[in-house]
Order: C-alpha cells, then structure tokens, then sequence
C-alpha cells in the first residue's frame, strides 16, 4: 500500500480523496 500511497501524492486532489476515504 505503501506504492499506492507514493502515487497519491503525486496529486494532491487524489491524495485528499484517497485520504477520506482511508481514515473512513
């Protein structure tokens, strides 16, 4: 997941979605 992770932050608008959706 860690890959994953590395590729969200690359954006930041997919980072805050993944995000949410994460800590949900």
């Amino acid at each position: 997941m860690v890959q994953k992770r590395t590729a969200l932050v690359t954006d930041k608008h997919d980072l805050t979605a993944d995000f949410s959706h994460t800590v949900l």
